[in-house]
This record gives C-alpha cells, sequence and structure tokens, in this order.
C-alpha cells in the first residue's frame, strides 16, 4: 500500500469477496478505541440461599472506533467498493487488525460499518473517521 506512515501502531484489513482468508490493508489505523466489549450476566437465586448465583452468558464484542490513515485507491478501500459501499449496502464484513508489536496481534472480526466520515487535506492525505460494529466473535490471535 501507498502512503504508510511510519511509527503507527496497527493496520486494518479487509476480506477479499473471492478469496476468503485472504486480507487487503487499506490503511493503517490509529487512536483506536474498543467500547461495550462486556459480558451479559445472568443470576438463578434458590429459596436455600442468601445470596443470587451468578452465571456469565454470553459476550457483546461492541464496537470499535478509529482514524484510518485512508488509502481510497486500495482495492476494496475505494469508495464504490469498500468502506462506504459496505455501510450503504449494509454488509457485513470480515475486518483484520494486525498490532505493530513483537508478535504482530491480529483480530480477525466480522462487522458492520457503522460509521465513515471523510477527510481530505492538502498535506496530510486522506484520513477516515470508522466505527465498525462487532458482529459475532472475534478471533484473538
Amino acid at each position: 500500500m501507498a502512503n504508510l506512515i511510519s511509527g503507527r501502531n496497527a493496520t486494518l484489513g479487509i476480506e477479499s469477496d473471492t478469496t476468503p482468508g485472504d486480507y487487503t490493508t487499506i490503511g493503517q489505523m490509529k487512536d483506536i478505541s474498543v467500547t461495550g466489549f462486556a459480558v451479559t450476566m445472568f443470576t438463578m437465586s434458590a429459596r436455600d440461599r442468601d445470596f443470587v448465583r451468578k452465571y456469565p452468558a454470553e459476550i457483546d464484542p461492541g464496537q470499535i472506533s478509529f482514524t484510518l490513515d485512508f488509502d481510497a485507491s486500495a482495492t476494496p478501500a475505494g469508495y464504490t467498493s469498500g468502506l462506504l459501499k459496505y455501510m450503504t449496502d449494509k454488509t457485513e464484513k470480515n475486518f483484520q487488525l494486525t498490532m505493530n508489536d513483537s508478535s504482530t496481534t491480529q483480530w480477525v472480526y466480522p462487522a458492520y460499518v457503522m460509521q465513515f466520515d471523510l477527510q481530505i487535506q492538502e498535506r496530510d492525505g486522506q484520513t477516515a473517521d470508522v466505527t465498525l460494529d462487532i458482529s459475532d466473535s472475534p478471533i484473538l490471535a
């Protein structure tokens, strides 16, 4: 991908429509925020107990928001075939977040694009503020 800015912590890839498991990097992420990642609990009480018993039921994977140093020319990042199209078509896609750490930690998760705000600046190129609503269990590797 062209114009990667050194020193960023993570990249975002989108899974190919034709080759499952093959991810194309569409930009470098910065200012990443994961919100709402929480366990839903249910409680059970019994007549012979003074306290209720709590059990984890399911995990809500929440949302991930970030600013992306965006390359609109990278397939599938373009305006007509990428994030904006996935949002307007309400298409679930598999995304891959790759951390820039010593073990290149990866999160792979299905999500819907919930927000896409594009900024075009003469000096800094294109950035996009993106929010993805994670729709199923992320794979953390």
